[in-house]
């Protein structure tokens, strides 16, 4: 029998590369907006919470969707 690893922790090489990535994101709008750099990551963070906002709307009306395919599949029977 197998036996699979339930650790999901990022590699610390990955972690490493995700920091590096962030943090030239921050620098990048730092220097676009001229801000501070923690001014910046209000921003992103910002940035961040919206586009969670906007996932969060498409899943509810995929979700309403798919209920009123279902419901007219069901009438279709």
């Amino acid at each position: 029998m197998a036996n699979y690893s339930t650790n999901t922790a990022p590699k610390p090489k990955l972690h490493a590369t995700i920091e590096v990535t962030n943090m030239k994101y921050l620098q990048a709008l730092k220097k676009k907006h001229d801000v501070s750099l923690s001014q910046a990551a209000d921003m992103a963070i910002k940035i961040a919470r919206e586009i969670q906002s906007d996932e969060q709307a498409a899943e509810r009306i995929a979700e309403k969707v798919c209920q009123k395919m279902l419901k007219k599949l069901e009438e279709m029977q």
